[in-house]
């Protein structure tokens, strides 16, 4: 048995590679599914000058989920809210959202950058759906209505964006090869002995961190292999 257990990149890659010439397109792969579907959490930064409020530099206050529920309910992507102290009087608040997965955001070969060993890198082709767009001028909404309740002026969108790194999807689950790479165990479809233990198998990205998830999968994938193990055993067929 065999665990593919790197990030969602490198796990997609390395199945991007065992491309043979019984499986031309790489295992996993036989609906171009493979390397499909990445995600990530994108962050923008906001800021307004709170009356009274005494900052504490560069420390982070807290953060909320409390909207992520609403927006599902509007049938969009969630928010993640997160409140910086940085300056005397003046509050940042730190957007975060919950991207839609989109087919066309996706991992490829790079021939023209290989890894030390000679094998092609990795490419991400990455942007951003409508859906994603709304979500983000829904969020931008609920920063504004937050600062409002604090009395805030001097509201200002900074010049300030990141990834989280959380890299997400490229080998999602699905319930057949025509839905997704692995299926509920993570066992890739059209083999018998390939698993991915790996944020690459998620459908969804969420909007909080996804390393418990990770491990959560990781422990049920370990269960799941031992009582195969334990079923396979000589005398207990």
């Amino acid at each position: 048995l065999f665990v593919v257990a790197c990030g969602a990149i490198e796990s997609t890659r390395l199945l991007l590679l065992s491309a043979s010439p019984e499986h031309p397109a790489g295992l996993g792969n036989d609906h171009d599914l493979l390397g499909r579907y990445f995600m990530e959490h994108p962050f923008y930064r906001y800021a307004a000058t709170i009356p009274n409020f005494a900052g504490l530099p560069d420390r982070q206050l807290g953060r909320t989920y409390q909207f992520v529920d609403d927006l599902h309910a509007e049938g969009m992507g969630g928010v993640i809210l997160a409140f910086y102290g940085r300056t005397h009087e003046r509050l940042t608040i730190a957007l975060g959202i919950e991207m839609q997965p989109s087919a066309s955001n996706r991992i490829t070969l790079n021939e023209a950058s290989p890894d030390a060993f000679g094998n092609a890198g990795a490419n991400v082709h990455f942007d951003f759906s409508e859906s994603d767009r709304r979500v983000i001028e829904r969020g931008e909404q609920i920063v504004r209505d937050v600062f409002s309740q604090f009395e805030a002026t001097e509201f200002e969108k900074l010049d300030y964006f990141h990834f989280s790194h959380h890299h997400m999807g490229g080998t999602r689950m699905g319930t057949s090869a025509e839905d997704g790479v692995v299926d509920a165990n993570l066992k890739v479809f059209g083999t018998d002995n390939l698993y991915v233990a790996s944020s690459s198998v998620f459908r969804t990205s969420g909007t909080a961190n996804p390393t418990l998830t990770i491990a959560a999968l990781a422990l049920r994938l370990g269960d799941h292999l031992g009582q195969r193990a334990d079923a396979e055993r000589p005398g207990n067929a």
